[in-house]
């Protein structure tokens, strides 16, 4: 992978996903500024499921795992989790694709315990 220094890594995802670049390069991030990024699909599970159709630029798998995660605090921090709620452990299944039944590049779980 390669990291410019100055360039932070995605920990949002954005709702709007062809604002990705632009958020990039308003935060001083010049490398390979218009080269094209994959798209990565973050789709919810734990009692019920909900599907991501939009996806997120994002430059690499390090930066979809960070976006991953800050996706679970969301969730976490959250007073309602909507079909999710009643469910006390979820996975976010990252893929390329819209399917929420796509093959997952990495699965991250986590759940609540009081």
């Amino acid at each position: 992978m390669i990291m410019d220094r100055d360039c932070p890594a995605v920990v949002v995802p954005l709702r709007d996903a062809n604002a990705t670049s632009a958020w990039f390069l308003s935060r001083g991030c010049t490398r390979f500024p218009d080269a094209p990024m994959p798209r990565y699909f973050f789709h919810v599970h734990g009692g019920g499921s909900v599907s991501d159709d939009v996806g997120l630029n994002l430059p690499d798998i390090d930066a979809a795992r960070a976006a991953a995660i800050e996706l679970s605090r969301e969730i976490l921090r959250s007073e309602h989790v909507g079909p999710l709620e009643d469910h006390p452990s979820w996975r976010i299944e990252v893929s390329k694709s819209p399917e929420p039944n796509s093959a997952p590049l990495f699965v991250l779980h986590f759940s609540l315990t009081e």
